[in-house]
């Protein structure tokens, strides 16, 4: 709710719209900060490690799948509206299930993936 206030006052002293969006992200880094230092007190839970295998391998997805969108956005220009959003959707979908299995699962984690996609494939057919 705080987000709110804060940018309400921002908006009230004239800065642009994305202000709302700057300060969520400003105000959610810094709750994240202070629930990892709370998990860190309360279970051991141990920050570097948690900050390199969870959040920069988060980031790196985020950024390669925008990365990725982008292009595609730019390469599409000359669709029309609806083929522009199929193009761009399906791209977007298609291209981060595949960025998130490569980059943002490790080992355990795909042939987990993998187990349950063949226990669904064997139900299926």
């Amino acid at each position: 709710m705080s987000v709110i206030f804060i940018t309400y006052l921002f908006f009230l002293l004239g800065s642009s719209p994305i202000t709302g969006f700057l300060v969520n992200i400003g105000i959610e880094s810094i709750c994240l900060a202070i629930r990892i230092q709370f998990m860190h007190t309360i279970i051991q839970l141990n920050v570097s490690k948690y900050i390199t295998q969870t959040l920069l391998r988060c980031l790196g997805v985020f950024l390669l799948s925008a990365a990725i969108l982008l292009v595609v956005f730019l390469q599409v220009e000359n669709f029309s509206l609806l083929g522009r959003i199929l193009s761009v959707t399906s791209s977007s979908v298609t291209f981060s299930i595949i960025i998130i299995y490569r980059m943002g699962l490790n080992k355990e984690e795909r042939h987990f993936v993998l187990s349950k996609l063949k226990l669904l494939k064997n139900k299926i057919g």
